[in-house]
């Protein structure tokens, strides 16, 4: 269309329309239309309902990133609600990201090294939010390679005691059998004992470790406290990671079985037949 007449920009633009379009341009009269720039003052003034209105740019000091929400979620939504802004600033833009990010690493490095330019903003965030990733993934790949979550050792923190309260999540308090009266929210389980959960423990570890729940947290100076770390050796008298062999205590069948020992390398279980029959399992 580059260099042709009205004439043909009006016709080729029928072309192209369709629905409440092509109708609009079927009802203007005869003669109304002297050139091109008639043809698109119509249709902006009859659609003008249906461009979608700029958001202001102050807009953007309420978008903050959610606790529990990771970078590169957030650096979508930002940049998304960035491009939906009629007044967008580069310059104030900065010191608005960097002031809603969550107390992290990231925004240390922000604070520390402030970005000249927007661009630049954008660059460092997105190579925190690849580190990110890329660190969630490994802790998800260690998990599966040593069969339970793992705490660093050493890196533990003292708590008051292994009951704690996680947003609505209440830890609740030894469970030795199986009761259908009680019910173990975190795993939506009955008969799971809390006390002994390495992967609430861990979680909690985690969150505490992050900045999460100060509030539950006994300090040096305070008291003596078990941290989740403390409670394992305690109660499992290992350190993690380990490869030694584990004999544990199980709930089967509603029956406690003692001294089963856990071999993720062995070709055969072998269940011995008294305990078999204690169980009230038959040959069938």
């Amino acid at each position: 269309m580059t260099g042709v007449s009205d004439v043909i920009m009006c016709r080729g633009f029928f072309v192209t329309l369709d629905g409440q379009a092509q109708d609009l341009f079927a009802s203007l009269p005869k003669g109304s239309i002297s050139a091109f720039a008639d043809l698109s003052g119509q249709f902006l003034s009859y659609f003008a309902s249906s461009i979608p209105k700029k958001k202001q740019f102050t807009n953007l000091c309420k978008l903050d990133q959610w606790s529990m929400e990771n970078l590169a979620d957030y650096l979508s939504r930002w940049k998304k609600e960035a491009r939906s802004l009629a007044n967008f600033d580069e310059k104030m833009a900065i010191p608005i990201f960097t002031s809603n990010i969550r107390s992290r690493p990231f925004h240390r490095d922000l604070v520390q090294n402030p970005p000249k330019t927007y661009a630049a903003l954008l660059d460092c965030a997105t190579r925190f939010a690849e580190a990110e990733e890329a660190e969630s993934k490994k802790e998800e790949e260690e998990q599966g390679r040593w069969g339970t979550p793992r705490v660093p050792s050493g890196t533990e923190t003292p708590a008051p005691g292994p009951r704690a309260v996680v947003g609505p999540v209440a830890l609740s308090d030894p469970i030795d059998v199986f009761d259908p009266n009680k019910y173990y929210r975190f795993h939506q389980q009955h008969e799971h004992d809390t006390d002994e959960c390495m992967i609430i423990k861990w979680q909690i570890e985690k969150l505490i470790q992050r900045g999460y729940l100060g509030q539950y947290v006994k300090r040096s100076g305070q008291g003596r406290g078990q941290g989740p770390s403390n409670i394992w050796k305690k109660k499992g008298g290992f350190e993690l990671p380990h490869r030694d062999a584990l004999v544990i205590t199980l709930d089967i069948n509603n029956t406690i079985v003692h001294g089963v020992l856990v071999d993720i390398g062995s070709s055969v279980n072998v269940m011995y037949y008294d305990t078999f029959t204690k169980l009230g399992l038959s040959r069938k």
